[in-house]
């Protein structure tokens, strides 16, 4: 009778084991599995910084085109084509619903295919090392993945979220907050949209911030388990100084902020040429009046450009000067009339 018993149980496993085998495998859920995954690719990392306000902008945080915003970070093999955007709609200095913090309102965009195989699951996560700032997903957790304009889900089911106000026990570290979605169809495409989400600034305006925005996509490829990440970092920069002592050192580059002529007249640059080094500023400006002027080492004006206020974005004649001396030189961006956006364009040549 034992025998048979023994019989009966070896046959039931030679039945059962295959079938959880390929329920292993084809099942989201344990697919997440991190010790499955077989191998993990990342992409180059992609930046946004904006000079901290110490006043609302009242409009959104680009000059001429949202282009200028729209944080693009993609990964594509003959596997699979991932694009993963963050875009910083707006800035406002202080929010009752945050206990007057500042914020800036976002929203991340991650669509995602493959060619073979199927897609597993997404994670999205926001760090910052400033302890008391926070993020909250408003579209994704609060309004509902399935309403208009807020946020969107294609072939992907949350499975976990913690942010401000919604599982905050559940966040660790620098986590600020993090959504897991797992394909429920076998998909070759996804997409997942966070809608409106609030990263609420706890520093003060001489304190840059920095969120950590990282997106996560699994696949499988028909042989392996395979992990793609996508990072991307936003950077909220501590106001521009007003004077040579505190002004901002910058290289080469492009730099974005917002001076007023009531709550922040002038922003301050400084920036270190060799001599005989050519420096190429370019500016433009929108609903401000402004004046830019290029100073050396010693405070002597070099050059500058003025703009009148405008409705429209404006880009104002180039400053060009040939270093006659090696040290720091001074760019000042000063307002004369209103509040408004700039983006100074900074290039050095031989």
């Amino acid at each position: 009778m034992n025998v048979g018993k023994h019989w009966r149980v070896l046959v039931t496993l030679s039945i059962v084991l295959p079938v959880i085998f390929i329920f292993a495998i084809k099942s989201p859920g344990l697919t997440r599995d991190p010790t499955l995954v077989t191998a993990t690719s990342t992409s180059q990392q992609a930046k946004w910084e904006f000079e901290k306000p110490s006043f609302s902008p009242d409009r959104a945080l680009w000059v001429a085109s949202s282009d200028e915003v729209l944080v693009r970070n993609s990964y594509e093999d003959d596997k699979i084509n991932v694009t993963f955007i963050v875009c910083p709609l707006g800035f406002v200095l202080t929010d009752e619903l945050h206990d007057y913090s500042s914020e800036v309102v976002l929203n991340a965009n991650l669509t995602a295919s493959v060619t073979g195989g199927y897609l597993e699951n997404v994670r999205l996560t926001f760090n910052e090392s400033y302890a008391s700032s926070q993020v909250q997903l408003l579209g994704l957790l609060f309004y509902g993945p399935h309403a208009p304009v807020h946020a969107t889900l294609n072939n992907l089911t949350v499975t976990d979220a913690a942010c401000l106000g919604f599982h905050e026990t559940l966040l660790k570290g620098d986590a600020k907050a993090y959504v897991t979605a797992v394909d429920a169809n076998s998909s070759r495409e996804v997409m997942i949209d966070t809608g409106p989400t609030d990263w609420v600034l706890k520093a003060p305006v001489n304190v840059s911030e920095q969120l950590d925005v990282s997106a996560e996509v699994t696949y499988f490829n028909g042989t392996n388990h395979v992990s793609v990440m996508l990072p991307t970092v936003l950077r909220m920069i501590s106001d521009a100084g007003s004077t040579f002592e505190d002004a901002r050192t910058i290289i080469a580059g492009s730099y974005t902020g917002a001076v007023s002529n009531y709550w922040d007249p002038v922003d301050c640059y400084k920036i270190w040429l060799n001599k005989g080094q050519k420096v190429t500023i370019s500016t433009a400006v929108c609903r401000l009046g402004a004046n830019v002027s290029l100073l050396d080492p010693f405070g002597k004006l070099m050059g500058s450009v003025q703009s009148t206020w405008s409705l429209e974005p404006k880009v104002l004649d180039n400053i060009e000067w040939t270093a006659e001396s090696e040290g720091y030189w001074y760019i000042q961006v000063s307002a004369t009339e209103d509040q408004g956006l700039y983006r100074l364009s900074v290039g050095l040549t031989y």
